[in-house]
């Protein structure tokens, strides 16, 4: 019997869904959607999602076996970091702490995942837990449980039908993403809004030396794509089996799901983790326990014994363990992993002295920020660490922000720059902000 999926995309400005239907491993679309909402709030697009739900309700489709839910990029932080590593787990590990300088919020108050792109380079993936956690709440309001939450922005790629391991940089432009492969390997993944935008992109690609040897779009990015990247080969696109645009992303995703969502991510994790996965697993320890049990049983009162002893000696461990955590940070009142928490204040304590020792360089760029007075920039928010300087502000344009990268590029001390979250504000101010990595002259 065929199962039952629901697919759900949240855009800029529209939120699509499918329901699909699920048999050997393959979804044919059984029902598609679309609604639109005005603004950017949560609230409105909630509302959407609401109505959605209800549309589908009003037809019958209440039970689904799974349901996907993707998020629309700009409510995700993406940073590109470089790691000598490739298990996936070390990566997860790691990554909170590779990027916490980079993000412009508080890394504790996020869910962060990691995509392993092509060669050493890590796409770390950030989304604020209260948006998650807004979003699963108005999907349990009708019973539903989303078991993957990420977004079709890595699943476009799927909806060519060409071989995409070709030699060469491969540039895919579909609807509001840009995806770059290297014979058929990830490199770079953005959304993007406008030409000023693709400018950014253009730029980027340059100077990370990615640049596309040639650009696979579909007809409404056509015009614009030969503005940009002027001198490359564009083909236009047609989506699968007649598909609108407006479905795109649903289709990327089912294509990518029939594909094992190999080179996805997935947010559900940590205190937002699936609750039917954990529902099972509570059940496998149950049994386990129970089995357990009965060898305990079986193996004698002397077993059982030695079992109880090691359990005590483990409990005392512990309990003097945490004793002695509280009594060096006392303004902790939650002490539930002493060990796992001291390490983590290890590692920060080794950041915070690595920053002292540097401390001469981060003053530098405080103080050469401070003397902009050539441009009409306003710096509001600044953050130091490691090797890393990230300041956010705004400006009069996007030349002038561009204006300021350069500038910046030139001063002794800085040995790379990179602008990103360029967004134009409703006031007619330029926002964006601007990470420097430090070094150069005699370091």
């Amino acid at each position: 019997m065929a199962r039952r999926i629901l697919i759900v995309d949240i855009r800029q400005d529209f939120v699509a869904c499918g329901v699909f239907s699920e048999r050997r491993k393959r979804l044919t679309p059984v029902v598609l959607h679309t609604a639109p909402f005005h603004g950017s709030n949560m609230e409105e697009i909630s509302t959407t999602l609401s109505s959605m739900l209800d549309y589908l309700k009003e037809r019958g489709y209440r039970d689904f076996s799974r349901v996907f839910l993707s998020l629309p990029p700009r409510a995700l932080s993406l940073r590109v970091v470089e790691l000598p590593m490739d298990d996936p787990r070390k990566i997860e590990e790691v990554i909170p702490f590779e990027i916490g300088d980079l993000l412009l919020g508080d890394p504790s108050e996020m869910i962060i995942s990691a995509l392993q792109l092509h060669s050493s380079k890590v796409m770390a993936v950030a989304v604020e837990k209260e948006i998650l956690r807004h979003y699963l709440e108005v999907f349990s309001s009708f019973g539903i449980d989303p078991s993957w939450v990420g977004t079709s922005l890595f699943s476009m790629r799927y909806l060519l039908q060409e071989d995409t391991h070709r030699a060469g940089n491969l540039g895919i432009v579909i609807g509001d993403t840009f995806t770059v492969l290297f014979e058929g390997k990830p490199v770079f993944y953005k959304d993007f809004y406008g030409k000023d935008e693709l400018i950014l992109i253009e730029g980027y690609l340059k100077k990370e030396g990615i640049y596309p040897d040639r650009l696979v779009a579909t007809e409404e990015n056509a015009g614009i794509l030969r503005e940009v990247f002027d001198g490359i080969d564009i083909e236009v696109l047609s989506l699968p089996g007649d598909v609108s645009l407006e479905y795109a992303g649903v289709t990327a995703l089912a294509r990518h799901i029939e594909h094992g969502l190999e080179g996805s991510v997935n947010l559900r994790k940590g205190e937002f983790g699936y609750t039917k996965e954990a529902r099972a697993l509570r059940r496998a320890v149950v049994t386990t326990g129970v089995l357990v049990g009965m060898i305990v049983l079986i193996g004698g009162v002397d077993f059982y014994l030695r079992y109880r002893e090691l359990s005590e000696e483990l409990s005392l461990y512990r309990k003097a363990l945490t004793e002695e955590y509280m009594a060096l940070f006392p303004k902790e009142s939650r002490v539930p992993d002493a060990l796992y928490q001291l390490r983590a204040k290890l590692m920060e304590m080794e950041k915070d002295l690595e920053i002292l020792n540097r401390k001469k360089g981060v003053l530098d760029i405080m103080n050469s920020l401070a003397r902009m007075d050539n441009l009409d920039v306003t710096f509001y928010e600044l953050h130091a660490g490691e090797r890393r300087v990230v300041a956010k502000g705004e400006t009069d344009s996007f030349d002038s922000a561009n204006r300021l990268r350069e500038l910046l590029r030139g001063m002794d001390g800085i040995r790379e720059v990179s602008l990103a979250d360029v967004k134009a504000g409703t006031d007619g101010r330029t926002r964006f902000s601007v990470a420097m990595v430090l070094g150069g002259g005699n370091d």
